[in-house]
């Protein structure tokens, strides 16, 4: 069976239950304005996921984890060019990364995308199951079961966070000082409210959701590091993808 729709009308979290209570297997296209995401899906579980998202790709997740370092992006990023080859398969074949810690980065990478769908207040979505994904050993095999309950988790946090952030267009004063702060992804986002960057502007420039960036500079709130200073005018960006593919 294939269908279409808007997450208006179907909500993300009931399109999910049920590829995951029917056991679906097909091909999920998601698009928000710019952004567009794909889901492979197996007898109900997730195989594999893929994101025109340029925070959401498998390099980015490595190096938000600190699994290997921008230089080292680069040089496989040039490789691929070449070869062809898949990004993880480079940094295995290069002995960057183990085959263990690949599936491990690719299924983190896959559930942060569903999660980030969860939050979507709008958008389309296409299911095809005339699109089975055949099988292959770089299949994922995510059971959707824990990342519906952790989406319904960050779906009640995040109201709360907007409700502290209403819109990505937040300048912040900073009170503490970032090379005081040990730990990198705090850090760099101190340091970066402290250069008058928008919570939006953060979000591009780390790589982060703007759920993940919120959070940080929620917590870094709560210590006395920061608090708001201003709300930027003009209109907020509202398609960050788009605003990537122009710059």
């Amino acid at each position: 069976m294939s269908f279409a729709g808007d997450l208006s009308t179907f909500d993300f979290f009931d399109l999910l239950t049920w590829v995951h209570g029917r056991r679906r297997s097909g091909a999920l296209v998601m698009t928000r304005l710019s952004t567009k995401k794909r889901l492979a899906f197996r007898d109900g579980a997730l195989q594999w996921a893929r994101s025109n998202d340029p925070r959401e790709t498998l390099g980015q997740a490595l190096i938000r984890e600190r699994l290997i370092t921008e230089e080292a992006l680069f040089t496989s990023l040039l490789k691929q060019e070449d070869d062809r080859r898949r990004l993880g398969e480079i940094l295995v074949a290069d002995g960057l990364l183990n085959e263990a810690q690949l599936m491990k980065a690719l299924a983190r990478n896959a559930e942060a995308l569903l999660h980030d769908l969860c939050l979507w207040p709008d958008g389309h979505f296409e299911f095809d199951d005339g699109e089975v994904p055949p099988e292959s050993p770089a299949d994922l095999h995510i059971d959707l079961r824990p990342v519906l309950e952790e989406g319904r988790h960050r779906r009640g946090r995040w109201q709360k966070l907007r409700q502290r952030f209403p819109t990505g267009e937040m300048t912040f004063k900073t009170l503490g000082d970032p090379a005081e702060v040990t730990n990198p992804a705090r850090r760099q986002v101190l340091a970066l409210a402290a250069a008058g960057k928008t919570l939006a502007a953060i979000s591009l420039e780390t790589r982060r959701s703007v759920y993940d960036t919120a959070l940080l500079l929620a917590g870094l709130a709560d210590e006395g590091l920061l608090v708001v200073e201003s709300v930027e005018a003009g209109i907020a960006e509202t398609d960050p993808v788009g605003l990537i593919q122009r710059t």
